[in-house]
């Protein structure tokens, strides 16, 4: 049933309860739309246990040393209804029958009455997992080489994972949260052995293989091999290099989590049902209009409502990936790294994004599920195998210690990553598209509704200092220039420039077991990223920056 305000009320406009009139009211019922002041911010409570029991031995056995081990553990959360949350049909109730006023605070009648609807303080949600493994590894030197000894080691691992994972009843009465009871759970059990053999072949080179073979009783088995190496012909410089295959397995709650036949929530942006509200430009809400018969309220620029959840067909993720790498030490107290890496991924796990669906509807139609009246019934968005992904890049490292004075002694280290691809494939045969730089059209598997940014260059820049019981550090953490993800009209696009972020922390070691830190964050006191994306509701970059300004921190820590 919607929220309506009939002209009986006393709340509506020009009524008795001195909500002002309005031009053109012509007593005919109000379809409103309302969040209720007076409950204030809507909140939860979460309380979670986690156990964790570990027993282990090691050894010499038969010349192998080896270590076993026994892992129990369980995870036990409870969600509850905090403050804020009443009974969805409660409030609806209280607007027809003139008790709840929609336009401003309530009055006596009207708090009396959100009191009594409130479920505030009762459970909604209860989960459980557990993890039960035993382990044992066994190593040994086979024979000496010229750089050292040749060693394999072995091992294998039994565990197993159950999920748990339940939506009580009570969510069906808060309706406005647009949830269902749901119960979902699963189990796991995987069976692993592996083997590792390490060959100092000279005392500049060095050889490293390993394998690893798993049985998944849901998936079946996969053997993963890798191999590296490591070439330091000379002290001041070194090659390192390797090359692997991976595989990723459905998480439980992935494959067998809760999964309704219907909606599950609300999209994290607002949109134009494509059907309903036809006409507008693709992927930019607030453009379309309504169809004859529907009210532009319900079905343009809101919130629609999706299905997100498991998926009992997930198949796993395999990759195959290198990297090649050098070290070097051009000056004394001075070093330099380059790493290459290439990573290839077929079958990836992740989510459709939102703006998918909606910047080529036709396409995507199957996957908005609809009643026989044509309304929505809900999109889609549970999690997929989509297609593959190609990333590479190159890791910097360097750091460089200044020659000692009467000041102190100074120190700057960099780390820092450099994109040369990273190209989504959202199904098997589609084309690769490039996210470097912008809002990508995957996700990352665990938040459906936003996309991968991936920036060109980001990187950690760190300036020490330490004098006898002082150390200070100033840190920048630094994210490239990218494009903003520009659904709205044309004149509003923009690019989004690079942010930076100044730390301050020191620290004094002089008293006695005393150790005193004074940071502050955000030292100058940089704004976070303004983006035109209506995934984020308060209209900044929240994935990548906090809206905290500048910050002051202590801590004294006493050693006994």
């Amino acid at each position: 049933m919607q929220p309506i305000v009939p002209s009986t009320s006393k709340w509506y406009p020009g009524g008795s309860g001195g909500v002002p009139a309005v031009a053109g009211l012509n007593n005919a019922p109000l379809t409103v739309t309302w969040a209720v002041a007076d409950l204030g911010a809507a909140t939860t409570k979460d309380v979670q246990l986690n156990q964790r029991l570990a027993i282990s031995d090691e050894g010499i056995i038969g010349g192998w040393d080896y270590k076993a081990g026994l892992v129990i553990g369980v995870s036990e959360r409870d969600n509850y209804y905090y403050s804020g949350y009443v009974n969805g049909q409660g409030l609806i109730d209280g607007l027809r029958n003139g008790t709840l006023n929609p336009f401003g605070l309530q009055d006596a009648d009207g708090k009396a009455y959100l009191a009594s609807i409130s479920v505030d303080g009762a459970k909604n949600r209860t989960s459980k997992s557990t993890y039960t493994g035993v382990d044992v590894t066994a190593s040994k030197a086979l024979m000496e080489l010229p750089g050292g000894s040749l060693a394999l080691a072995v091992g294998a691992d039994l565990h197993r994972d159950t999920t748990e994972d339940t939506k009580l009843p009570i969510v069906s009465q808060v309706t406005y949260a647009n949830t269902s009871p749901s119960h979902g759970e699963g189990q796991r059990n995987v069976a692993a052995l592996f083997a590792e053999i390490n060959a100092p072949v000279t005392k500049t080179l060095e050889l490293n293989g390993a394998v690893r073979a798993d049985h998944f009783n849901d998936f079946g088995t996969t053997v993963n091999p890798k191999i590296s190496f490591r070439w330091e012909p000379s002290k001041q410089l070194m090659f390192r290099g390797s090359a692997n295959t991976g595989f990723r397995a459905p998480t439980l709650f992935d494959a067998y989590g809760y999964r309704l036949p219907g909606a599950t929530g609300l999209t994290s942006a607002k949109w134009d049902d494509p059907l309903l509200c036809p006409g507008g430009t693709p992927g930019v809400a607030g453009t379309g209009t309504p169809v004859a018969g529907q009210v532009a309220a319900n079905v343009c620029n809101v919130q629609l409502p999706k299905q997100v959840g498991s998926n009992s067909g997930l198949k796993p993720e395999k990759s195959k990936g290198f990297t090649l790498g050098v070290v070097m030490e051009p000056v004394k107290n001075a070093m330099i790294s380059f790493d290459y890496w290439n990573i290839r991924m077929t079958d990836m796990l992740a989510n459709l994004p939102e703006q998918v669906y909606f910047l080529d509807p036709a396409k995507y139609a199957a996957y908005f599920v609809r009643n026989a009246d044509g309304t929505l019934a809900y999109i889609n968005n549970t999690t997929m195998n989509l297609g593959g992904q190609k990333a590479a890049g190159v890791d910097v490292s360097g750091s460089y210690a200044f020659p000692k004075t009467s000041y102190g002694d100074f120190k700057v280290f960099l780390d820092g990553t450099y994109l040369t691809q990273f190209d989504n494939q959202l199904f098997d045969g589609s084309p690769f598209v490039s996210n470097i730089g912008q809002f990508g059209l995957a996700s990352n598997g665990t938040t459906s509704s936003f996309p991968i940014i991936t920036y060109r260059w980001k990187h950690t820049l760190r300036l020490n200092w330490a004098s006898g019981n002082w150390n200070s550090t100033l840190t920048q953490n630094y994210n490239s220039k990218y494009t903003d993800q520009n659904l709205v009209a044309k004149q509003y696009w923009r690019d989004i420039n690079s942010y930076k972020l100044w730390n301050l922390t020191t620290t004094y070691n002089g008293f006695k077991n005393i150790q005193i830190t004074a940071g502050i964050t955000n030292l100058f006191n940089a704004e976070p990223p303004a983006t035109n994306s209506s995934l984020y509701s308060f209209g900044y970059l929240s994935s990548a920056a906090s809206p905290i300004g500048r910050a002051y921190n202590v801590r004294a820590t006493y050693t006994f």
